[in-house]
């Protein structure tokens, strides 16, 4: 007998419970600081193109320093980058939703909320975006590196599959699903101009995944 499909509620769950659990304090900040300039300069010039010299001096400070709190280089900072972008995301997506919420609220909020993420993060949102758009730094990282990375993402994939299924059935829904994302991760390019605000291009976001899913149309909820 096949397994009964995981709810999207329980996803939620999940979605919840990783959240929580990931939280790391940085009381002095230093290391974020170094982490946010290294993945601006990794988005802008490549992983190998960025060396740990160009880190420190975006940095302010020596480049032997860094080595003091990552003493792995390039490879922990890249490590440590994504997996916070990662969680920020997560975090930021899943930060209004409750399982009260209808199915069809959820995924709009998810939605919503990828979207203002993307926009409001400038160059974090452009590392998430290059990271895992087929630039290939996942070779820089350990399988084990690899592995964590991807089951986070894979938390968020899932619960937004489970929607998309829901909502219109499980045939396609993974493919849909995909696509839905990929209109969030590029929404910085269907800004009409940089003053627009983000939520008008959530709001044409919210129309194209529901084209692409298979939803009518419907009154936008409030942002």
């Amino acid at each position: 007998m096949p397994d009964e499909p995981v709810t999207p509620d329980l996803h939620l769950l999940r979605l919840l419970v990783h959240v929580r659990d990931s939280q790391r304090s940085d009381p002095e900040g230093t290391r974020r600081t170094i982490i946010g300039e290294a993945m601006s300069l990794f988005t802008r010039l490549g992983y190998g193109g960025t060396s740990m010299r160009a880190i420190a001096s975006a940095v302010g400070v020596q480049a032997g320093s860094l080595y003091a709190h990552f003493p792995r280089g390039k490879q922990e900072i890249l490590f440590e980058g994504l997996r916070d972008i990662c969680d920020e995301v997560l975090a930021h997506v899943s930060r209004p939703l409750t399982p009260t919420m209808s199915t069809r609220e959820q995924l709009e909020t998810l939605i919503r909320q990828h979207v203002s993420w993307q926009l409001d993060n400038g160059a974090k949102g452009l590392a998430w975006h290059a990271a895992f758009g087929g630039l290939g730094v996942y070779g820089a990282m350990s399988g084990a590196e690899q592995a964590q990375i991807k089951a986070a993402r894979r938390l968020y994939h899932d619960y937004l599959e489970a929607l998309v299924a829901q909502l219109a059935g499980p045939e396609n829904a993974r493919p849909r699903a995909q696509a839905t994302l990929t209109l969030c991760d590029n929404a910085h390019r269907l800004r009409p101009s940089p003053e627009a605000p983000s939520s008008q291009v959530a709001d044409l976001v919210v129309e194209m995944a529901d084209r692409i899913i298979g939803l009518p149309a419907q009154v936008p909820i409030p942002s």
